[in-house]
Protein backbone atom coordinates (compact mmCIF):
# COMPACT_ATOMS: atom_id res chain seq x y z
CA UNK A 1 0.00 0.00 0.00
CA UNK A 2 3.29 2.32 0.68
CA UNK A 3 4.06 1.61 -3.05
CA UNK A 4 1.34 2.66 -4.04
CA UNK A 5 0.51 5.39 -2.09
CA UNK A 6 3.92 6.86 -3.28
CA UNK A 7 3.62 6.02 -6.78
CA UNK A 8 0.29 8.48 -7.09
CA UNK A 9 2.03 11.28 -5.20
CA UNK A 10 4.68 11.03 -7.62
CA UNK A 11 2.62 10.98 -10.74
CA UNK A 12 2.60 14.34 -11.30
CA UNK A 13 6.27 14.67 -11.62
CA UNK A 14 6.52 11.33 -13.84
CA UNK A 15 4.13 13.02 -16.07
CA UNK A 16 6.28 16.52 -16.66
CA UNK A 17 9.46 14.47 -17.33
CA UNK A 18 7.69 12.25 -19.35
CA UNK A 19 6.11 15.46 -21.36
CA UNK A 20 9.60 17.16 -21.30
CA UNK A 21 11.53 13.92 -22.44
CA UNK A 22 8.87 13.05 -25.73
CA UNK A 23 8.84 17.24 -26.86
CA UNK A 24 12.92 16.57 -27.22
CA UNK A 25 12.49 13.55 -28.79
CA UNK A 26 10.03 15.20 -30.85
CA UNK A 27 11.91 18.77 -31.74
CA UNK A 28 15.32 16.21 -32.97
CA UNK A 29 13.17 13.87 -35.08
CA UNK A 30 14.40 14.05 -38.64
CA UNK A 31 11.66 15.16 -41.29
CA UNK A 32 9.99 12.65 -43.57
CA UNK A 33 11.27 10.96 -46.73
CA UNK A 34 8.11 12.72 -47.99
CA UNK A 35 9.63 15.96 -47.54
CA UNK A 36 5.81 17.36 -46.52
CA UNK A 37 7.58 20.13 -44.39
CA UNK A 38 10.76 20.63 -46.21
CA UNK A 39 11.22 24.57 -47.71
CA UNK A 40 9.14 25.61 -50.50
CA UNK A 41 7.19 22.41 -50.93
CA UNK A 42 3.60 21.44 -49.84
CA UNK A 43 1.35 18.68 -49.86
CA UNK A 44 -1.13 18.88 -52.48
CA UNK A 45 -5.02 20.23 -52.45
CA UNK A 46 -7.84 18.28 -53.00
CA UNK A 47 -8.67 19.91 -55.84
CA UNK A 48 -5.21 19.38 -57.21
CA UNK A 49 -5.34 17.34 -60.20
CA UNK A 50 -3.88 13.81 -61.19
CA UNK A 51 -1.04 13.86 -63.76
CA UNK A 52 1.49 11.44 -64.95
CA UNK A 53 4.86 12.83 -66.35
CA UNK A 54 7.18 11.09 -68.32
CA UNK A 55 11.28 11.91 -68.00
CA UNK A 56 14.47 11.79 -70.00
CA UNK A 57 15.27 8.24 -67.64
CA UNK A 58 12.15 6.27 -68.49
CA UNK A 59 10.71 6.92 -65.50
CA UNK A 60 6.70 7.31 -65.23
CA UNK A 61 5.51 8.93 -62.20
CA UNK A 62 2.49 9.71 -61.28
CA UNK A 63 0.34 11.78 -58.29
CA UNK A 64 -1.48 15.04 -57.47
CA UNK A 65 0.19 17.89 -58.86
CA UNK A 66 1.43 20.18 -56.72
CA UNK A 67 3.83 23.46 -58.46
CA UNK A 68 4.87 24.01 -61.92
CA UNK A 69 7.62 26.12 -62.33
CA UNK A 70 9.28 26.48 -65.79
CA UNK A 71 12.13 26.49 -66.07
CA UNK A 72 12.47 24.85 -62.91
CA UNK A 73 11.04 21.86 -61.60
CA UNK A 74 7.52 19.96 -61.38
CA UNK A 75 6.25 18.52 -58.02
CA UNK A 76 3.91 16.01 -57.14
CA UNK A 77 2.51 14.49 -54.11
CA UNK A 78 2.70 10.69 -54.56
CA UNK A 79 0.90 8.91 -52.07
CA UNK A 80 2.30 11.48 -49.36
CA UNK A 81 5.59 11.91 -50.91
CA UNK A 82 6.78 14.83 -52.93
CA UNK A 83 8.29 13.81 -56.07
CA UNK A 84 10.20 16.22 -58.02
CA UNK A 85 11.02 16.44 -61.96
CA UNK A 86 13.89 18.92 -63.04
CA UNK A 87 11.76 20.89 -66.06
CA UNK A 88 15.25 19.96 -67.84
CA UNK A 89 14.15 15.99 -68.06
CA UNK A 90 10.74 15.83 -68.37
CA UNK A 91 9.22 14.90 -71.99
CA UNK A 92 5.44 15.14 -71.15
CA UNK A 93 3.36 16.27 -68.22
CA UNK A 94 -0.48 14.80 -68.82
CA UNK A 95 -3.70 15.52 -67.05
CA UNK A 96 -5.84 12.97 -66.38
CA UNK A 97 -9.45 13.96 -68.50
CA UNK A 98 -11.84 15.50 -65.78
CA UNK A 99 -14.91 13.14 -65.34
CA UNK A 100 -17.88 13.38 -67.42
CA UNK A 101 -20.16 15.98 -66.16
CA UNK A 102 -23.58 14.67 -64.84
CA UNK A 103 -26.26 15.89 -67.39
CA UNK A 104 -28.67 18.47 -66.93
CA UNK A 105 -31.96 18.29 -67.57
CA UNK A 106 -33.33 21.16 -69.19
CA UNK A 107 -37.51 22.00 -69.31
CA UNK A 108 -38.18 22.39 -73.54
CA UNK A 109 -40.47 25.47 -73.92
CA UNK A 110 -40.89 26.47 -70.80
CA UNK A 111 -42.02 29.60 -71.83
CA UNK A 112 -44.14 29.97 -74.90
CA UNK A 113 -41.90 30.66 -78.40
CA UNK A 114 -41.58 34.16 -79.24
CA UNK A 115 -41.14 34.94 -83.24
CA UNK A 116 -37.85 36.49 -84.07
CA UNK A 117 -38.07 38.46 -87.00
CA UNK A 118 -34.33 39.42 -87.05
CA UNK A 119 -32.24 36.47 -85.80
CA UNK A 120 -28.78 37.28 -85.57
CA UNK A 121 -26.30 35.38 -87.28
CA UNK A 122 -23.77 33.40 -85.39
CA UNK A 123 -19.88 34.70 -85.08
CA UNK A 124 -17.86 33.02 -87.15
CA UNK A 125 -15.24 30.60 -85.84
CA UNK A 126 -11.40 30.22 -86.94
CA UNK A 127 -8.79 27.94 -86.11
CA UNK A 128 -5.44 29.40 -86.83
CA UNK A 129 -2.41 27.29 -87.59
CA UNK A 130 0.76 29.62 -87.39
CA UNK A 131 4.21 28.60 -88.70
CA UNK A 132 5.28 28.45 -85.15
CA UNK A 133 3.64 26.14 -84.42
CA UNK A 134 0.84 27.19 -82.35
CA UNK A 135 -2.64 26.35 -82.70
CA UNK A 136 -5.26 29.12 -81.84
CA UNK A 137 -9.02 28.98 -81.93
CA UNK A 138 -11.24 32.02 -81.95
CA UNK A 139 -13.28 34.92 -83.67
CA UNK A 140 -12.85 37.06 -86.17
CA UNK A 141 -13.08 40.99 -85.71
CA UNK A 142 -13.48 43.98 -87.89
CA UNK A 143 -9.47 44.67 -89.13
CA UNK A 144 -7.80 47.52 -87.21
CA UNK A 145 -4.46 47.14 -89.03
CA UNK A 146 -3.00 46.07 -92.91
CA UNK A 147 -2.01 42.71 -93.31
CA UNK A 148 -3.03 41.47 -90.42
CA UNK A 149 -5.91 39.45 -88.65
CA UNK A 150 -8.13 41.20 -85.84
CA UNK A 151 -8.45 37.96 -83.80
CA UNK A 152 -10.22 37.70 -80.21
CA UNK A 153 -8.83 34.41 -78.24
CA UNK A 154 -11.04 33.38 -75.36
CA UNK A 155 -8.20 33.02 -73.23
CA UNK A 156 -5.62 35.49 -75.07
CA UNK A 157 -7.31 38.14 -75.38
CA UNK A 158 -8.10 40.38 -78.73
CA UNK A 159 -4.90 40.78 -80.43
CA UNK A 160 -3.46 41.11 -84.45
CA UNK A 161 -1.68 38.51 -86.38
CA UNK A 162 0.51 39.52 -89.61
CA UNK A 163 -0.41 37.43 -91.98
CA UNK A 164 3.07 36.40 -92.38
CA UNK A 165 3.03 34.29 -88.91
CA UNK A 166 -0.18 32.54 -90.13
CA UNK A 167 0.16 29.66 -92.00
CA UNK A 168 -3.33 28.51 -92.34
CA UNK A 169 -6.78 29.95 -91.50
CA UNK A 170 -10.16 27.26 -90.93
CA UNK A 171 -12.96 29.00 -90.91
CA UNK A 172 -15.77 27.16 -88.58
CA UNK A 173 -19.68 28.51 -88.31
CA UNK A 174 -19.62 26.80 -84.64
CA UNK A 175 -16.86 26.78 -82.30
CA UNK A 176 -14.26 24.28 -83.22
CA UNK A 177 -13.97 21.16 -81.69
CA UNK A 178 -11.17 18.38 -80.85
CA UNK A 179 -8.52 18.33 -83.46
CA UNK A 180 -5.83 15.98 -84.62
CA UNK A 181 -2.49 17.28 -86.03
CA UNK A 182 -2.84 19.46 -88.86
CA UNK A 183 0.19 18.72 -91.56
CA UNK A 184 0.18 22.74 -93.55
CA UNK A 185 1.03 21.61 -97.41
CA UNK A 186 4.04 22.89 -99.49
CA UNK A 187 3.71 26.60 -99.46
CA UNK A 188 2.70 28.12 -102.81
CA UNK A 189 3.42 31.07 -104.41
CA UNK A 190 -0.08 32.93 -103.81
CA UNK A 191 -2.52 32.64 -100.86
CA UNK A 192 -4.97 30.07 -102.01
CA UNK A 193 -8.63 30.29 -100.87
CA UNK A 194 -11.69 26.94 -100.78
CA UNK A 195 -14.72 27.81 -100.89
CA UNK A 196 -17.32 25.39 -99.47
CA UNK A 197 -18.99 25.26 -102.85
CA UNK A 198 -15.65 23.59 -104.49
CA UNK A 199 -14.06 26.79 -106.04
CA UNK A 200 -10.72 27.58 -105.62
CA UNK A 201 -9.23 30.90 -105.71
CA UNK A 202 -5.70 31.94 -105.85
CA UNK A 203 -3.80 35.18 -105.26
CA UNK A 204 -2.90 37.41 -102.50
CA UNK A 205 -5.16 37.86 -99.60
CA UNK A 206 -5.57 41.36 -99.22
CA UNK A 207 -8.12 41.54 -96.04
CA UNK A 208 -10.17 38.96 -94.19
CA UNK A 209 -12.29 39.91 -91.21
CA UNK A 210 -15.88 38.63 -89.48
CA UNK A 211 -17.82 39.82 -92.60
CA UNK A 212 -15.38 39.23 -95.88
CA UNK A 213 -12.58 38.05 -97.30
CA UNK A 214 -10.75 39.87 -100.28
CA UNK A 215 -8.11 38.17 -102.37
CA UNK A 216 -6.14 40.09 -104.92
CA UNK A 217 -5.83 38.10 -108.29
CA UNK A 218 -2.47 38.36 -110.30
CA UNK A 219 -4.15 40.32 -113.02
CA UNK A 220 -5.11 42.89 -110.35
CA UNK A 221 -8.60 42.15 -110.27
CA UNK A 222 -10.15 41.79 -106.46
CA UNK A 223 -12.41 38.82 -105.40
CA UNK A 224 -14.84 39.36 -102.84
CA UNK A 225 -16.52 36.73 -100.93
CA UNK A 226 -18.38 36.53 -97.75
CA UNK A 227 -16.11 34.68 -95.43
CA UNK A 228 -18.87 31.83 -94.23
CA UNK A 229 -18.29 30.69 -97.34
CA UNK A 230 -15.35 29.76 -97.24
CA UNK A 231 -13.27 27.17 -95.74
CA UNK A 232 -10.06 27.29 -95.76
CA UNK A 233 -7.00 29.65 -96.43
CA UNK A 234 -3.99 28.60 -97.27
CA UNK A 235 -1.22 31.73 -96.88
CA UNK A 236 2.16 31.08 -99.18
CA UNK A 237 5.11 31.91 -97.44
CA UNK A 238 6.89 35.06 -97.14
CA UNK A 239 10.20 36.13 -94.89
CA UNK A 240 9.58 37.78 -91.41
CA UNK A 241 10.16 41.24 -91.32
CA UNK A 242 12.91 42.08 -89.24
CA UNK A 243 12.42 43.81 -86.19
CA UNK A 244 14.26 45.39 -83.10
CA UNK A 245 15.29 43.01 -80.79
CA UNK A 246 13.37 44.98 -78.02
CA UNK A 247 10.42 43.69 -79.55
CA UNK A 248 10.69 40.19 -80.03
CA UNK A 249 8.89 37.59 -77.56
CA UNK A 250 10.00 36.25 -74.97
CA UNK A 251 11.76 32.43 -75.72
CA UNK A 252 9.34 29.65 -75.97
CA UNK A 253 9.55 27.51 -72.49
CA UNK A 254 6.71 25.07 -73.21
CA UNK A 255 3.27 24.34 -75.12
CA UNK A 256 0.25 24.16 -73.15
CA UNK A 257 -2.11 21.79 -75.18
CA UNK A 258 -5.99 22.53 -74.78
CA UNK A 259 -8.39 19.31 -74.72
CA UNK A 260 -10.28 20.94 -78.05
CA UNK A 261 -6.85 20.83 -79.85
CA UNK A 262 -5.64 23.89 -79.30
CA UNK A 263 -1.56 24.47 -78.58
CA UNK A 264 -0.11 27.38 -77.36
CA UNK A 265 3.86 29.07 -76.72
CA UNK A 266 4.40 29.79 -73.46
CA UNK A 267 7.15 30.93 -71.33
CA UNK A 268 7.91 31.12 -67.09
CA UNK A 269 4.79 28.94 -66.65
CA UNK A 270 3.60 28.40 -63.65
CA UNK A 271 1.06 26.84 -61.38
CA UNK A 272 -2.14 28.59 -59.20
CA UNK A 273 -3.07 25.50 -56.84
CA UNK A 274 -6.43 27.70 -55.92
CA UNK A 275 -7.71 27.41 -59.56
CA UNK A 276 -6.03 25.12 -60.37
CA UNK A 277 -5.23 26.60 -63.09
CA UNK A 278 -1.42 26.49 -65.56
CA UNK A 279 -0.53 30.80 -65.64
CA UNK A 280 1.53 32.48 -67.81
CA UNK A 281 2.47 35.86 -69.51
CA UNK A 282 1.31 37.13 -72.70
CA UNK A 283 2.26 41.03 -73.55
CA UNK A 284 2.05 41.70 -70.17
CA UNK A 285 -1.09 40.59 -69.06
CA UNK A 286 -1.05 36.99 -66.53
CA UNK A 287 -3.16 33.97 -68.59
CA UNK A 288 -4.64 31.57 -66.88
CA UNK A 289 -5.78 28.49 -68.23
CA UNK A 290 -8.24 26.21 -66.21
CA UNK A 291 -7.20 22.48 -65.13
CA UNK A 292 -9.99 21.33 -66.94
CA UNK A 293 -8.93 22.48 -69.78
CA UNK A 294 -5.84 21.52 -69.75
CA UNK A 295 -4.65 18.56 -71.85
CA UNK A 296 -0.78 18.94 -70.89
CA UNK A 297 2.29 20.21 -71.04
CA UNK A 298 5.36 19.49 -72.92
CA UNK A 299 8.78 20.95 -73.31
CA UNK A 300 10.48 23.26 -75.77
CA UNK A 301 14.29 22.40 -75.73
CA UNK A 302 17.07 21.52 -77.80
CA UNK A 303 18.40 18.84 -76.02
CA UNK A 304 15.79 16.30 -78.06
CA UNK A 305 13.44 15.94 -80.65
CA UNK A 306 10.34 13.61 -81.44
CA UNK A 307 11.08 10.99 -84.01
CA UNK A 308 8.07 11.84 -85.27
CA UNK A 309 9.73 15.27 -86.60
CA UNK A 310 12.82 12.99 -88.54
CA UNK A 311 11.69 12.21 -92.03
CA UNK A 312 11.81 7.99 -92.30
CA UNK A 313 14.13 6.93 -95.04
CA UNK A 314 11.98 3.79 -95.72
CA UNK A 315 8.67 2.23 -95.20
CA UNK A 316 7.28 -1.12 -96.17
CA UNK A 317 4.26 -3.27 -95.12
CA UNK A 318 3.19 -6.82 -95.99
CA UNK A 319 -0.13 -7.74 -94.86
CA UNK A 320 -1.67 -11.03 -94.02
CA UNK A 321 -5.29 -9.88 -94.62
CA UNK A 322 -5.49 -6.30 -94.31
CA UNK A 323 -4.60 -3.97 -97.56
CA UNK A 324 -1.33 -2.07 -97.88
CA UNK A 325 -1.53 0.54 -95.04
CA UNK A 326 0.91 3.93 -94.39
CA UNK A 327 2.13 4.60 -91.09
CA UNK A 328 0.74 7.43 -88.94
CA UNK A 329 2.28 10.30 -87.65
CA UNK A 330 0.62 11.30 -84.55
CA UNK A 331 -1.97 8.82 -84.96
CA UNK A 332 -3.18 5.22 -85.43
CA UNK A 333 -2.44 3.14 -88.53
CA UNK A 334 -6.31 3.79 -88.52
CA UNK A 335 -5.91 7.33 -88.88
CA UNK A 336 -7.64 8.10 -85.51
CA UNK A 337 -6.43 9.94 -82.45
CA UNK A 338 -3.94 7.78 -80.00
CA UNK A 339 -5.30 7.14 -76.54
CA UNK A 340 -3.44 4.98 -74.02
CA UNK A 341 -5.59 4.47 -70.92
CA UNK A 342 -8.11 6.98 -71.82
CA UNK A 343 -5.83 9.33 -72.03
CA UNK A 344 -4.93 11.23 -75.42
CA UNK A 345 -1.25 10.88 -76.45
CA UNK A 346 -0.46 13.75 -78.25
CA UNK A 347 3.01 12.10 -80.28
CA UNK A 348 3.20 8.70 -81.47
CA UNK A 349 3.81 6.60 -84.57
CA UNK A 350 0.89 4.36 -85.46
CA UNK A 351 2.53 1.18 -87.56
CA UNK A 352 0.20 -1.77 -88.70
CA UNK A 353 1.02 -5.17 -88.08
CA UNK A 354 3.79 -6.71 -90.86
CA UNK A 355 5.23 -3.04 -91.21
CA UNK A 356 8.68 -1.57 -91.04
CA UNK A 357 10.16 1.43 -90.74
CA UNK A 358 13.82 3.07 -91.06
CA UNK A 359 15.05 6.14 -90.57
CA UNK A 360 18.71 7.47 -90.92
CA UNK A 361 20.43 8.70 -87.82
CA UNK A 362 23.72 9.84 -89.05
CA UNK A 363 25.30 9.46 -85.15
CA UNK A 364 23.59 12.32 -84.09
CA UNK A 365 21.69 11.11 -81.22
CA UNK A 366 22.94 9.69 -77.72
CA UNK A 367 19.74 7.07 -77.25
CA UNK A 368 16.22 6.83 -78.22
CA UNK A 369 13.36 6.59 -75.53
CA UNK A 370 9.96 5.20 -76.58
CA UNK A 371 7.30 3.69 -74.86
CA UNK A 372 5.18 0.58 -77.18
CA UNK A 373 1.52 0.75 -76.46
CA UNK A 374 -1.42 -0.78 -78.04
CA UNK A 375 -4.03 2.04 -78.64
CA UNK A 376 -7.21 1.84 -76.81
CA UNK A 377 -9.34 0.80 -79.68
CA UNK A 378 -7.65 -2.76 -79.45
CA UNK A 379 -9.94 -3.59 -77.23
CA UNK A 380 -9.23 -5.72 -73.79
CA UNK A 381 -8.05 -8.59 -76.11
CA UNK A 382 -5.32 -6.97 -78.47
CA UNK A 383 -1.63 -8.21 -78.94
CA UNK A 384 1.07 -6.53 -80.49
CA UNK A 385 4.74 -7.82 -80.85
CA UNK A 386 7.46 -5.46 -82.13
CA UNK A 387 11.62 -5.23 -82.34
CA UNK A 388 14.19 -2.15 -82.41
CA UNK A 389 17.33 -2.94 -84.50
CA UNK A 390 19.86 -0.24 -85.05
CA UNK A 391 22.57 -0.72 -87.69
CA UNK A 392 20.57 -4.14 -88.20
CA UNK A 393 21.89 -5.46 -84.53
CA UNK A 394 18.78 -6.31 -82.41
CA UNK A 395 17.96 -3.80 -79.74
CA UNK A 396 14.83 -4.67 -77.83
CA UNK A 397 11.66 -7.12 -78.53
CA UNK A 398 8.60 -7.53 -77.31
CA UNK A 399 5.15 -8.41 -76.66
CA UNK A 400 2.87 -5.21 -75.58
CA UNK A 401 -0.89 -6.45 -74.14
CA UNK A 402 -3.84 -3.69 -74.88
CA UNK A 403 -4.91 -1.72 -72.01
CA UNK A 404 -1.50 -2.51 -70.06
CA UNK A 405 0.31 -0.35 -68.26
CA UNK A 406 2.90 1.67 -70.33
CA UNK A 407 6.86 0.92 -69.95
CA UNK A 408 9.49 2.51 -71.61
CA UNK A 409 12.61 1.16 -73.64
CA UNK A 410 15.52 3.09 -73.44
CA UNK A 411 17.93 2.09 -76.68
CA UNK A 412 21.43 3.31 -77.17
CA UNK A 413 22.55 4.82 -80.30
CA UNK A 414 25.81 6.49 -79.60
CA UNK A 415 27.35 6.48 -82.86
CA UNK A 416 24.47 4.41 -84.59
CA UNK A 417 24.11 5.38 -88.88
CA UNK A 418 20.45 3.23 -89.01
CA UNK A 419 16.80 2.69 -86.88
CA UNK A 420 14.58 0.19 -87.87
CA UNK A 421 11.22 0.08 -86.42
CA UNK A 422 9.12 -3.12 -86.74
CA UNK A 423 5.97 -4.46 -86.29
CA UNK A 424 4.89 -8.46 -86.67
CA UNK A 425 1.84 -10.08 -87.01
CA UNK A 426 0.87 -11.62 -83.77
CA UNK A 427 -1.26 -14.76 -82.82
CA UNK A 428 -4.60 -12.97 -81.39
CA UNK A 429 -3.63 -9.90 -82.62
CA UNK A 430 -5.63 -8.00 -85.26
CA UNK A 431 -4.72 -6.90 -89.30
CA UNK A 432 -3.86 -3.17 -87.67
CA UNK A 433 -3.15 -4.39 -84.42
CA UNK A 434 -3.39 -0.48 -83.43
CA UNK A 435 0.53 -0.82 -82.34
CA UNK A 436 2.01 2.68 -81.23
CA UNK A 437 5.47 4.28 -80.74
CA UNK A 438 4.36 6.59 -78.05
CA UNK A 439 6.39 9.11 -76.95
CA UNK A 440 9.15 8.61 -79.18
CA UNK A 441 12.68 10.79 -78.15
CA UNK A 442 15.64 11.27 -79.87
CA UNK A 443 18.18 12.70 -77.40
CA UNK A 444 20.76 14.42 -79.00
Amino acid sequence: MRCCSCDRRNTPALTAYATFFMLVAWAGAPVSAAGADAPGSRPAGRNAPQVTVLDLSGRTSKGRLVQVDLPGAIQLDADGKLAEIPAGQFVWLGLEPPPPADPVVVQWFSDPPVPIRDKPEPAVHVRLDLRDGQVLAGMLRAMTKPDALAFEHRLLGRMDVPFNQVGRIRVQTEPPGPSTRVILPEPAAFDVLWLANGDRVEGILHSVDSDEIVVELASGQQVRTPTRSAQVIQLAAVPAPTTAAASRPAPMAAWLRLRDGQRIAASRVGWDPAGPAATFPFQGRPIVVPAGQLEGIEPVTVKWQWLTDLPAAGYEHHPGLAPPLKWQVDATAAGSRIYCDGSPVPHGLGMPAGSTIRFNLGGAYSRLLVWPILDDSAGIDGLGKARILTDGEPQWEGTVKALAQPTAVVVDLAGKRELVLRVEPSDGGDVLTRFVWSWPVLVR
